[in-house]
């Protein structure tokens, strides 16, 4: 494929490594605050799901930020690691629990993005933590404010767990315990390779890539991450221009291997990593292969160029000729 490259597991092996810091101090701790820093035109108000435009996150559901340190970070450096910890609560049992953690990505040591609970466990309900990610990176985007900041999770009203995006332990403030594990995108029992090609020299923006990497993170999550994908599978926010979109291919094939959830929570996550090592943001075009079967091609795409929001039957040829 011309332009395109090869993502073997060698070299996610290196980009995508993750640094997990997991404290055991049994108590909670809300981060020292100095006066709050309000950027102009956003006030740091509650932030629900209302404020956005993610149905799979319900009303009840809101975060809180105070901004503790005025340590300000890259918007991809928060974002990365944003993903870094959202692919990974995304693998698991979404109605299960996760042991707290602190997520960091190889490419960005800075900021942890650090996940706790309000009592004297070490586990937080895993859907808490993939609303909570998506709406603290929701907050970061409107504020224009990418600095150090603690998040409280609330659910019908009740404080249910807290995310910090900072430096060091002052994210946390917890212990200094450390274990590092690797990525499970390294981890995987199934061997899945994927051929990047950017197709269009125009500009979707690194905010709305992200953005729309995230909230396909979160549409994704829900559903049992080994269930097959049968139908063309999209994402899009009403507040962002950019979709992500993936067709199964060959629609009739009737044998494993078959595009999952696994896989398309894995691609996003390379697909954020490919973006930033090539230092562009623009329509990207993806080939989806398990175990030396193509099973799907995707792609991130205007929602303006390819028109229609309802994919279903629509096949990537058909959705690329179009734009």
């Amino acid at each position: 494929m011309r332009g395109s490259k090869r993502l073997c597991s060698g070299w996610i092996n290196h980009a995508l490594l993750l640094f997990l810091t997991i404290w055991w101090q049994p108590t909670f701790c809300h981060p020292a605050s100095t006066s709050p820093i309000i950027r102009p035109g956003f006030s740091n108000q509650p932030l629900r799901p209302t404020n956005t435009s993610l149905s799979t996150i319900p009303l009840e559901f809101n975060v809180e930020r105070d901004i503790f340190l005025s340590i300000d970070y890259t918007p991809e450096s928060c974002f990365v690691n944003i993903i870094a910890a959202l692919h990974q609560a995304a693998l698991g049992d979404f109605r299960g629990k996760m042991i707290i953690a602190n997520y960091r990505t190889t490419r960005f040591h800075q900021p942890l993005i650090a996940i706790n609970v309000p009592d004297s466990s070490n586990r937080i309900a895993r859907k808490y933590v993939i609303w909570g990610l998506f709406l603290s990176a929701q907050y970061l985007h409107i504020s224009e404010g990418f600095s150090q900041s603690f998040f409280t999770l609330r659910y019908k009203e009740e404080e249910v767990g807290g995310i910090g995006i900072g430096t060091g332990l002052t994210a946390t403030n917890r212990g200094t315990t450390t274990t590092t594990v690797n990525d499970p995108a390294v981890l995987q029992t199934r061997n899945i390779n994927v051929d990047f090609e950017f197709y269009d020299t125009t500009d979707l923006g690194k905010d709305a890539i992200f953005m729309t990497i995230i909230g396909a993170l979160v549409n994704a999550a829900p559903p049992i991450s080994n269930n097959p994908i049968q139908q063309t599978w999209a994402s899009f926010q009403n507040d962002q221009p950019v979709v992500f979109v993936a067709v199964p291919v060959p629609a009739a094939r009737s044998l494993p291997p078959f595009l999952t959830y696994e896989d398309v929570i894995l691609v996003l996550a390379r697909a954020a990593e490919y973006f930033v090592a090539k230092g562009k943001y623009c329509p990207l075009k993806m080939d989806i292969h398990v175990s030396g079967f193509k099973v799907a091609e995707a792609a991130f795409a205007l929602k303006s160029q390819v028109g229609n929001a309802n994919y279903t039957g629509t096949s990537m040829e058909r959705l690329i000729a179009s734009i």
